[in-house]
Order: structure tokens, then sequence, then C-alpha cells
């Protein structure tokens, strides 16, 4: 889902096979809540946004 994923600013970590897995843990256990799916929707809107610019 990503609600937390491109909220990390250092690029680099994200090619880090541990950090990756951590990630995927974290993003997995709040996949199912209401509040969480709002949020990676927010983030997703405002990233599709700035891109336009």
């Amino acid at each position: 889902m990503r609600t937390f994923w491109d909220l990390q600013q250092n690029q680099e970590i994200q090619a880090d096979p541990q950090w990756q897995e951590k990630m995927l843990q974290i993003e997995k256990r709040v996949s199912d809540i209401k509040e969480y799916q709002d949020i990676a929707f927010f983030h997703h809107l405002i990233l599709e946004k700035s891109r336009i610019k």
C-alpha cells in the first residue's frame, strides 16, 4: 500500500534489502486499517498533483 515507504527521504536506503523487508512488514501491518489507507491515498494524491507542476 505504501503508506510509509515514500516518506523515507533517504533514497539510498530504499535499495537495502533489510530495510525493504522491514518496511514491507510495517506496510502489511497497517494495510487493513482504514486510517492508514486514508493516509496512503492522501500521500498518493499529493504526489500525483506535485508531478503535474
